[in-house]
């Protein structure tokens, strides 16, 4: 496995200053909204591919962490998702996992090697970044590798029973897909994740 760590370190640096740069309220329109979820897209997103979501649950910072590094679940709450292969894992700090997404047709599969980069910034919030890794893996010749992205989750305990669960990234699934296709996929695909997740805790997973 190969890992180019002065490479990784650099990409975060500029993924979250590129966060910070982006976070004007003035910059962002509301897309969709359903009491406690809201999904917001970038007034540049046909150039940025940038959007941002968030939901309150009724639930614990700590099942919604623990419920977020299960990824043997992610075919189940995160849209086209059907399958993932966890490739590395360093407890509550970093994670690199292979998923493959069965988009429909006339739209190419995709794949992704990911890292997710986990910091506890007190004992009320967890951050993460995830960002692609050259981490070497086989490829499947029928999907397009996708390399460009960046994604940051902060959960924020309100207090033991609520949680504030926070996304924000920007998603080029290259090769060529009209506007208000990657459209629907910015706002569409974070609103079905904040309300997947809603589900799943219910449910007890």
């Amino acid at each position: 496995m190969h890992i180019n760590r002065p490479l990784q370190i650099l990409f975060t640096f500029l993924t979250v200053m590129f966060i910070r740069g982006e976070s004007s309220e003035a910059q962002w329109n509301l897309e969709k909204t359903d009491g406690n979820f809201r999904v917001y897209l970038h007034e540049n997103w046909k150039s940025n591919h940038t959007y941002k979501a968030e939901g309150l649950y009724n639930d614990s910072m700590d099942n919604l962490y623990s419920f977020l590094l299960n990824f043997r679940n992610y075919p189940h709450w995160i849209n086209y998702c059907s399958g993932v292969e966890l490739l590395y894992a360093k407890r509550d700090s970093l994670y690199i996992y292979y998923s493959y997404y069965d988009l429909p047709w006339p739209l190419a599969d995709r794949e992704a090697i990911s890292e997710l980069r986990i910091t506890q910034l007190s004992d009320s919030v967890i951050h993460v970044i995830s960002l692609p890794s050259d981490t070497n893996f086989r490829s499947d010749e029928k999907a397009l590798r996708v390399t460009q992205y960046f994604e940051s989750f902060t959960i924020k305990a309100i207090s033991e029973e609520k949680v504030l669960f926070r996304m924000q990234g920007s998603y080029d699934p290259g090769g060529y897909i009209p506007n208000w296709v990657v459209k629907k996929f910015l706002t569409e695909g974070p609103y079905d994740i904040l309300l997947n997740i809603k589900e799943a805790l219910i449910g007890g997973e």
